[in-house]
């Protein structure tokens, strides 16, 4: 009479689990037995239809119940077909949100601000320059806001090429700056990178004074 269907546990193990304690009363009368396994049922299918439909004894409840069985390993396997679609690749980290950065907020924030790296690999051109010479190779991509045709007059007479709209100067886009350094990482740009031997090159030699 103590036994009872844990939350987690299927109708299978738990009817089972009763059966094996039966076994060790054997004098137990089968009503006795059938009032002992509804008692102990959580509420379910099978749980219902013992409640619509009381059992005689015992024995109608066997009867009953390898349908409902069938019904449960049915509704498992389905769940775990479910399941098995829905689990990520092995070796893919969970997506973390990135920390938010320290400063005002986003809407409030310039370009510069938004976009940028620690630090920018010298470049022997300016963006703007740049931005001109590789804007129709296969490896640039125009900003997700880039709109074709003319574009809209913004606050000012500031014109960015680079997202084809008015409100700050190509030569000072931080986006546009952004990507030349990703492009340069990405082992793109080589011919604008400014070499250590250039850059010793440019300096003025000293002269010894004596």
């Amino acid at each position: 009479m103590d036994i009872k269907q844990d939350q987690n546990e299927t109708l299978r193990e738990y009817t089972a689990r009763f059966n094996l304690a039966a076994l060790e009363v054997p004098e137990a009368e089968s009503q006795i037995k059938n009032c002992a396994y509804v008692r102990g049922l959580k509420p379910g299918l099978f749980f219902d239809e013992l409640q619509i439909r009381p059992a005689r004894d015992f024995d109608d409840i066997m009867s009953r119940l390898p349908g409902y069985l069938q019904l449960e390993d049915a509704r498992m396997a389905r769940k775990a077909e479910d399941n098995k679609h829905k689990t990520p690749c092995k070796g893919l980290p969970p997506r973390v949100p990135p920390p938010q950065a320290e400063g005002p907020p986003r809407q409030q924030r310039t370009v510069n601000e938004v976009t940028r790296f620690d630090e920018y690999t010298p470049l022997n051109k300016t963006p703007e320059e740049i931005f001109h010479l590789i804007k129709n190779q296969p490896f640039f991509k125009a900003p997700g806001t880039y709109r074709d045709g003319q574009p809209q007059q913004g606050p000012n007479n500031k014109l960015c090429e680079y997202h084809n709209a008015y409100g700050h100067f190509t030569k000072h886009c931080g986006h546009l700056k952004y990507q030349l350094e990703f492009l340069v990482r990405a082992g793109n740009l080589h011919q604008f990178i400014v070499r250590r031997n250039e850059t010793q090159a440019q300096r003025p030699q000293q002269r010894n004074v004596t």
